[in-house]
């Protein structure tokens, strides 16, 4: 196999511009969804623990049971919420793996990167512990949601009817003590045993094909921590040097003059073509200033 190297056009200024500012509306959006699920979250758990909320059992089972599928969706929706989040990562990771990939190597955008990513930055410890939880938290949400629906599917029903028959009657007895408000009679949609067990091996098969789907965004966390994170290892150790920010103590001051070298080089090979334009020049305008002084000195013959 060749070790040839392949060279690739930089990016012009303008061109990383472009993709720097497509990353900040990335992370914008992903700023705003984590917000917006997370607002989600405090809501729902409000609503749950208020002092006018029904007994969860009676949530989850009631309209003759069917009101467990509510929570099925709800857990496949939220798998379906991290693998969108995880997605929007890679995103940002693709846009600065190019954007660095094509960036001159001696520019200071290669090393801020290489400062980022380094043992020195002053973020990366909170930072893989941030990615971590924003990671995991939705997961964790959906194992909760998992984890009751296994332990209700497992419940034997008579005793999950029985329990739902004494929260309604416990419901009528305090209308009955409350005053009349002139309303009729609520129709009970209490389930019977005979009713969840129907319903329970609906909801089995349901629960599978929920676990099913958890498998993806593990998959897409698989891609994001350790996939990127060896892409991100491959295009570090290009230029600037891979140990550069490993002792601080032994880092100099920046030199100014060496900078970049790259436009070092350019400068001095301007300055070497335009020498050499005027010196062709020079020896050009000489020869032409001698031409008429030739035909002046011309020596006529004498004549005898």
């Amino acid at each position: 196999m060749s070790d040839k190297k392949i060279v690739v056009k930089c990016l012009t200024e303008h061109e990383q511009d472009t993709f720097r500012e497509d990353f900040r509306e990335k992370e914008r959006e992903i700023q705003r969804y984590i917000g917006v699920y997370l607002s989600g979250l405090v809501l729902m758990t409000g609503w749950i623990v208020g002092p006018q909320t029904k007994p969860l059992i009676k949530m989850a089972l009631d309209n003759y049971g069917y009101n467990v599928f509510a929570i099925l969706i709800l857990a496949a929706l939220n798998a379906l919420f991290t693998c969108f989040l995880i997605y929007k990562s890679l995103i940002l990771h693709e846009i600065m793996q190019f954007v660095t990939s094509h960036s001159p190597r001696e520019s200071g955008f290669q090393y801020w990167e290489k400062w980022h990513r380094s043992r020195q930055s002053a973020t990366i410890r909170v930072r893989a512990v941030y990615t971590f939880l924003l990671g995991i938290l939705p997961l964790c949400v959906s194992g909760f949601i998992i984890y009751g629906l296994w332990k209700l599917l497992h419940t034997d029903t008579q005793v999950l009817a029985t329990t739902l028959k004494d929260i309604e009657n416990q419901s009528l007895q305090s209308l009955s003590q409350a005053p009349s408000t002139g309303g009729g009679s609520v129709a009970s949609t209490v389930a019977t045993a005979d009713q969840l067990t129907t319903v329970f091996a609906t909801v089995r098969v349901g629960l599978w094909a929920v676990l099913v789907i958890h498998v993806i965004p593990l998959w897409f966390l698989f891609e994001n921590w350790i996939l990127a994170d060896k892409r991100w290892s491959i295009i570090n150790s290009h230029n600037p040097a891979e140990d550069i920010y490993k002792d601080l103590k032994a880092l100099g001051p920046c030199d100014p003059v060496s900078t970049s070298i790259g436009d070092s080089a350019k400068k001095l090979e301007g300055a070497k073509q335009t020498t050499d334009i005027t010196s062709k020049e020079s020896f050009q305008a000489g020869a032409k200033q001698d031409r008429p002084n030739a035909k002046t000195q011309t020596v006529k013959p004498t004549k005898r």
